[in-house]
């Protein structure tokens, strides 16, 4: 089992206060006990002592131990994962604000909306331009006609 277990047991050992406390060190924990893999996500723990309450002890916190850090580990690995989502968020919220300034940017210096409201916009200017074209046009012809009706008067009198 590895040092950083062993430590765990003999600490937490040392710490009870009830009848399980072992006065032990890391380097006996960890030679008394054995630890093996069984499918598909157990572990069987061992423990060999001269003294019989040592060997359950040592077996029983190991599992105990192991459980904590093992639990500890996961939320290590999903306070990582959530720092680097958090990264990248960020990292894209700020690319979405440099591409939002440079499309306002372009907007401002071309005149060129392509968001609803800047198209909802353009388009009630064309609207406006071509309706303001229609009148101008509507005056053009009704003034060319009464120059047409004056010469046609015009030629008449003469």
């Amino acid at each position: 089992m590895g040092n950083q277990l062993a430590e765990k047991v003999a600490a937490a050992l040392k710490e009870k206060r009830s009848g399980e406390r072992v006065l032990t060190d890391a380097q006996e924990v960890q030679s008394s006990l054995t630890a093996s893999t069984m499918q598909p996500d157990r572990i069987r723990i061992e423990a060999e002592s001269p003294i019989e309450r040592n060997a359950i002890a040592f077996a029983k916190e190991a599992a105990d131990q192991f459980v904590i850090m093992n639990t500890e580990f996961k939320r290590a690995q999903d306070r990582k994962a959530r720092e680097y989502l958090e990264e990248q968020l960020e990292r894209t919220q700020e690319g979405l604000a440099q591409i939002s300034d440079q499309i306002m940017e372009f907007q401002n210096r071309t005149g060129v909306y392509t968001d609803d409201a800047g198209a909802a916009s353009a388009v009630e200017a064309m609207n406006r331009y071509q309706a303001a074209r229609a009148d101008a046009l509507a005056e053009l012809a009704a003034v060319e006609a009464q120059l047409q009706l004056a010469e046609s008067m015009l030629s008449r009198a003469k």
